[in-house]
């Protein structure tokens, strides 16, 4: 199985709201490298993605930040373009179950770090 994680939001708290596609700066999400180490184990794959991905300073930047945080970016992927994955990770997003959802509704779903 393959897991997909958004980088922004996901992998880290989004707390600066934006950083130039170069900079990370937010700090990780309570539980991130935990949750990843295990799913290794299990043998998933693990890939991170985010609108940083189709520039090769983003990724490099986003690899830099699992570094510094103590973790081996080696393990995981990075691809540039959205992945075949099994399961996507991602902070703002609406699980499409055959129904079509209002606009209305699309436009009040907020991140996480927005409603504490």
């Amino acid at each position: 199985m393959h897991i997909c994680l958004d980088f922004d939001g996901v992998c880290t708290t989004g707390e600066s709201g934006g950083t130039p596609i170069h900079q990370c700066v937010d700090p990780p999400v309570v539980g991130l490298f935990k949750f990843v180490e295990n799913a290794i184990r299990q043998g998933f794959i693990v890939s991170i993605f985010s609108w940083r991905s189709g520039d090769p300073r983003g990724i490099e930047a986003m690899r830099l930040w699992f570094l510094m945080h103590g973790f081996t970016p080696d393990i995981l992927e990075f691809p540039s373009t959205k992945p075949p994955a099994s399961v996507f990770v991602d902070p703002k997003s609406f699980r499409f179950q055959g129904d079509w959802p209002s606009l209305k509704e699309l436009k009040l779903l907020k991140v996480w770090y927005k409603k504490l």
